[in-house]
């Protein structure tokens, strides 16, 4: 009998080893992939709505099988350091503005700070074709991501208006007006109407109009009335084209260790995600709209045929400016091949139908 009673107690007490032991495998099994993501721009931004919205589907989606750590606001990168974060992977996953970067992401600055597309829709429907559905154009998109060490999750639209104090109506009320400008092209493209350009942080937007620093910003929409400026400028002029303006990417190595039902479902999205963008950004801007109306914020009656100017001169300052900088880059084949593309969903018409015109 006390045989028996061993045999229980000893079989017991393995059965109970082995349901901790399998407890414990199972709970290590079970416990999600932490992903560190990390936007620089104020939370308050439409952009990090958008972001939150795809991390949160991603965790329903995944069953909990990731999870994601989310820093806004530069709590974790600013702007500058986006890039380098994401390649190292003290980040996993950044949202950065490719322009930040025209040495190391040459082709993508075409699509970031070159404002040829006139509509979101656009913008947005034409850089997914051509960052996922061009085929050679795609492939020179994801190796020069694989140099930095990442890969393109999504990406962002918006528009660009010009915010000024004075009511601008005519391509002339640029000259001599000192406006925020950055950049490799933004200075040229300004430069064109006599624009003085000045180089501002966001940080200093508010107090540079205050203060007459500057007359005037050219500004994703949407970042008016974030960034209150319609405080201290009350008049939307010309309309300046939309732009990839962030991109969304996440460390290769990060990518690589993650199940590939993961993946599936973060690559599944983007589409999704095109479609929730445009539609939030317009969202957002509707809203903002009602704010600019109720605090005395006017859209000047701009002479139509001027913006048409202002629009294709963009294109201008991408044959011009952007063209030579990615051929001393060593991409200007792929640069050429890039813009022709970009040319012909935007605008049906090649580069060499826009070279003819500029040279008339």
């Amino acid at each position: 009998m006390k045989r028996v009673s061993s045999i229980l107690v000893f079989a017991v007490i393995g059965f109970s080893i082995v349901f901790l032991f399998s407890s414990f495998a199972m709970a290590a099994k079970q416990k999600p992939i932490k992903i560190v993501f990390s936007n620089y721009m104020a939370e308050s931004f439409w952009a990090c709505d958008v972001d939150k919205w795809f991390l949160t589907e991603v965790e329903k989606r995944t069953n909990g099988k990731v999870r994601f750590d989310r820093y806004f606001g530069s709590a974790l990168t600013k702007g500058m350091e986006t890039l380098p974060a994401l390649r190292s992977g003290a980040v996993d996953m950044v949202t950065f503005a490719p322009g930040y970067f025209p040495d190391e992401l040459p082709l993508a600055g075409l699509f970031n700070v070159i404002r040829i597309p006139r509509t979101i829709e656009s913008v947005a429907k034409n850089g997914y074709q051509m960052y996922w559905k061009e085929h050679e154009i795609s492939k020179a998109f994801e190796e020069e991501a694989k140099r930095q060490n990442f890969k393109y999750m999504y990406h962002y639209s918006t528009e660009f208006l010009h915010l000024t104090k004075k009511p601008f109506t005519h391509l002339s009320d640029f000259k001599g007006v000192k406006m925020r400008s950055v950049g490799l092209y933004e200075p040229r493209h300004l430069a064109r109407w006599g624009a003085l350009a000045v180089n501002v942080l966001v940080a200093e937007w508010y107090e540079a109009l205050s203060r007459g620093t500057i007359d005037g910003i050219g500004i994703p929409r949407n970042n008016i009335v974030t960034y209150k400026l319609h405080e201290a400028a009350k008049n939307i002029s010309f309309r300046d084209g939309c732009v990839l303006c962030l991109s969304t990417g996440i460390n290769l190595d990060t990518w690589k260790k993650l199940p590939k039902d993961v993946r599936d479902v973060m690559e599944g999205m983007r589409e999704e995600h095109l479609r929730y963008n445009v539609e939030y950004n317009h969202k957002t801007w509707n809203e903002n709209i009602r704010v600019l109306e109720e605090t005395g914020c006017k859209f000047a009656d701009v002479d139509p045929k001027e913006q048409e100017i202002l629009w294709n001169d963009w294109i201008r300052v991408a044959i011009d400016f952007w063209l030579p900088f990615v051929e001393k880059k060593g991409v200007g084949a792929k640069g050429e091949m890039v813009l022709n593309r970009w040319l012909q969903l935007n605008t049906a018409k090649g580069l060499e139908y826009w070279r003819q015109e500029f040279t008339k």
